[in-house]
Formats: C-alpha cells, structure tokens, sequence
C-alpha cells in the first residue's frame, strides 16, 4: 500500500516536471479589437479612418462615415486632377462616391504603400447646418499614397500634407 502510494506520488512529481499532458507552446491570446467609439469625434478620426486606412479595409471606412457624409473638393484641388470626378454643383460628392474611389485605391495593384497620419489640434461645435449635435474638428492630415504606375522608372508618391476640417456627427 505505502509502495503504491510512493509509486503515485513519483509519476504526479514526474508530471509535473515534465509538463505531462500539458502543451509546451500554449496559443498566444488574440488580441481582442475594440470598434473605435462613434460618439467620439477624435477617435473616429484619430482611430477608425486610420485604421481603415492602414488595414485598407473599405468595408470599415463605408461604416465609418455618415449617409449624409460629403467630401468637398477646393477648386485648386479639384482642378490639378484632371480627372472627371462624380461631383455635384458644389465641387463635391457623397458617401457612394468617396467609399468606391477609396475601395478602387485600396485595390488597385499599383498602389504599393498608404500611410495616413491625423492629429486633431482642435474640436468645437459645429456652427453650420442643421446638424445640432455635429463637431468641427480641426486637423493635420499626412496621406502618401505610393504608386506604381506602369512604365514609370520611379515610384509616385501622392501626398497631403497640412489641415483639413472634418464635419462630424456623432
């Protein structure tokens, strides 16, 4: 009986030592993804459309921005394109037309790199419009898109770089 229970205790000791019946390498935790947080205009921005961005997830982008969302061109801006842009009579278009102008860049197979960088440097309410609940958030953008067109000897890297004014509803 003693020698039973010696015998019980050797093999639970060896057990232990050498991880019997354990995994060796257990799985890492996956991290878990917290949705940025949609009633707060930094993180939507400083969040959500970088990490659409960076992850060029098109799918996330379209769900970030409103049914009403409206991306106004400068007229500088609009005309150095040369491009026929979907616009309205106010040199701007809507949620449909920026969501698949973003889905085609982040498909598109010459496009190589998009690094987006925002930082707010100012948030109020907004004064404009009938939207009550609505900020003005007053930013630094910094977007490349590196390209590579066909028959180019070099790279192109397409750059904003200064402020922007973002409309947002919470």
């Amino acid at each position: 009986m003693k020698s039973r229970f010696v015998l019980a205790a050797l093999l639970g000791a060896a057990c232990v030592f050498s991880s019997c019946g354990g995994d060796d390498d257990p799985a890492p935790m996956q991290p878990v993804e917290t949705p940025p947080v949609r009633n707060h205009p930094d993180s939507l921005l400083t969040s959500w459309f970088e990490r659409a961005y960076e992850s060029e997830d098109d799918d996330l982008y379209s769900e970030m921005l409103d049914p009403g969302f409206t991306f106004v061109f400068l007229p500088a801006d609009r005309d150095s394109f040369g491009l026929e842009l979907n616009l309205d009579g106010n040199g701007a278009w809507g949620k449909t037309s920026d969501v698949g102008s973003t889905e085609n860049m982040f498909d598109d197979g010459t496009v190589s790199d998009i690094l987006l960088e925002l930082s707010v440097t100012q948030t109020r309410d907004y004064a404009g419009g009938d939207c009550v609940d609505c900020k003005e958030i007053e930013t630094n953008v910094n977007l490349h898109v590196v390209t590579n067109p066909s028959g180019a000897s070099e790279p192109l890297d397409l750059v904003v770089d200064g402020p922007q004014t973002f409309i947002l509803k919470p």
